[in-house]
């Protein structure tokens, strides 16, 4: 039954879609999935995922209006970014599809003003599963290379760049905290970001030569670096 209903909605027929995104209840019933329990079934979460998704490309405004009015989900699907399925969900709401971002500014930019990056990067310091390290990781490269400026500005703060590097040199974090906090670090620097997807569109004004990281990036890491290592000494 899960696989039919998720067939019904992403079969993209106009009246059941605006149905379901119209109406409040039926959107928190499908959004209760994300409530805390023990395990969550990854076929179901894909099942979830799809028709989320499907939700946000066909009818954005009203769905990215319900998410803003229930900010509470940001921090349940971050919750479950270990499912790979509910990382897609994530990367698509920080606007790292550039078609959708680009064509539904207004609609997607009030998510640069709430802390999911903060809880994404938070995940390195509080979850022990390489599974949650590696999907934070990969929504967060994305923003860093896809993102609208205002969330790759903030990604690429001294704030947010010692807040991941916090967790990165904490003692007795495993090994895939380090490995995947370090590739977050890695395409913050690499000067090809400024050249790729809504970055690219709002930034057009730079010329080839001013393709640099982020000198407050850079100073940051730094900071953040020096800072434990003389607290190590």
């Amino acid at each position: 039954f899960p696989f039919i209903a998720c067939e019904i909605f992403t079969c993209e027929i106009e009246m059941i879609l605006k149905t379901l995104v119209e109406d409040e209840e039926l959107m928190l019933l499908l959004f209760s999935f994300l409530e805390a329990k023990e395990t969550h079934n990854s076929l179901l979460a894909g099942y979830f995922s799809k028709v989320v998704i499907c939700l946000l490309v066909r009818k954005t405004i009203p769905f990215m209006q319900f998410i803003k009015d229930h900010q509470e989900i940001l921090k349940q699907l971050v919750d479950l970014i270990g499912i790979t399925s509910i990382m897609e969900v994530l990367k698509r709401l920080v606007g790292t599809d550039e078609h959708l971002y680009s064509s539904y500014t207004s609609a997607m930019q009030w998510v640069e003003d709430t802390d999911i990056l903060e809880m994404i990067v938070d995940k390195f310091g509080s979850s022990d599963c390489p599974e949650v390290h590696a999907n934070a990781a990969e929504v967060l490269c994305t923003v860093a290379r896809y993102a609208p400026p205002g969330l790759a500005t903030k990604l690429s703060s001294p704030s947010c760049t010692g807040r991941l590097l916090k967790h990165t040199l904490e003692d007795s974090r495993p090994k895939s905290v380090l490995v995947n906090s370090l590739s977050v670090c890695i395409s913050l620097l690499d000067p090809k970001r400024f050249t790729l997807g809504t970055y690219h569109i709002y930034s057009r004004q730079l010329t080839h030569g001013s393709m640099v990281p982020n000198p407050e990036t850079v100073e940051g890491m730094l900071y953040s670096l020096g800072g434990q290592i003389q607290y190590g000494c």
